[in-house]
């Protein structure tokens, strides 16, 4: 932490460039996700330090993808955002427009929407902002020279053969995770990590709830707090933290903290280590 102070609260004059305070923001984000997993930590509250850690990882993984082509990979990035805020809208007025369709079957006074009213949480002018941005970032992919083969690069799983056209779906949708750690070098750490930690850790699944059993002559106690090992939360943030400073570091040469972080990528074995001693 005390190395990576420069991303607590920096300046930026205006015009630093979209792309790099967004990254410096995600570091920004990390450091502070790093921070809460460690005061869990403290408490003993390992499993919940855990979900911060999990949020560490994924940062790193979508920085080292950026890293594979910038240009092209930070316009997906911002192109997938404003499309799902589109997409959240549109969600939000069928739910509404449903609502107020089953309201007036059932006879209930339903008020006509005023003149600035919409169904949904943008009003008129900001669905208008946000389809302009979208349209804008699409005609930009689309303009970028060797375009298929790029894309090839940055969603090889995902992308389209070459006789087949590239459609907006390939454009305006980011990778899945396990695609990006591929594309950034991590696929074997998230092979081991990611979706173990899925299971395990975020999403209620048998593995997750078994942490929580123990079966005895008497019967099966069930645990208040999970058993069993974990990684040392402090060695695992402390590795991923690197992961994401060196990864920012390609695109921000001042805030350069290669040589800090990288005496700290060792410690990755040691989360490999532990999550192999983790397995039933």
């Amino acid at each position: 932490m005390r190395h990576s102070s420069i991303y607590a609260d920096p300046i930026l004059p205006h015009g630093y460039g979209m792309e790099s305070i967004a990254i410096i923001a995600a570091v920004a984000r990390a450091r502070r996700h790093l921070i809460s997993a460690y005061v869990l930590a403290d408490r003993e509250d390992g499993l919940e330090a855990g979900l911060f850690l999990r949020a560490i990882f994924e940062t790193a993984l979508l920085l080292g993808w950026l890293n594979e082509d910038p240009e092209l990979a930070s316009l997906i990035w911002m192109l997938d955002d404003q499309r799902s805020t589109l997409q959240y809208d549109d969600q939000m007025r069928r739910i509404e427009r449903n609502r107020r369709r089953r309201g007036r079957a059932a006879g209930e006074q339903i008020p006509p929407l005023g003149g600035s009213q919409t169904l949904g949480p943008l009003n008129r002018s900001s669905r208008r902002r946000y389809t302009a941005a979208v349209d804008d970032l699409e005609r930009r992919i689309r303009a970028l020279p060797d375009l298929r083969r790029r894309l090839k690069r940055l969603k090889p799983n995902s992308s389209p053969a070459n006789n087949k056209p590239i459609k907006i779906t390939h454009i305006n949708r980011m990778p899945g995770y396990d695609e990006q750690a591929k594309v950034a070098g991590h696929g074997d750490l998230y092979a081991l990590t990611y979706s173990y930690d899925s299971r395990a850790v975020v999403h209620p699944s048998p593995l997750a709830m078994e942490h929580f059993l123990e079966s005895r002559p008497d019967g099966i106690v069930v645990h208040s707090e999970p058993t069993g090992a974990r990684p040392d939360p402090y060695a695992v943030g402390a590795a991923l933290l690197a992961m994401v400073l060196i990864s920012a570091s390609e695109q921000l040469p001042d805030f350069d903290l290669r040589q800090e972080a990288e005496a700290l990528v060792p410690r990755l074995a040691v989360i490999q280590a532990a999550q192999r001693a983790r397995m039933p």
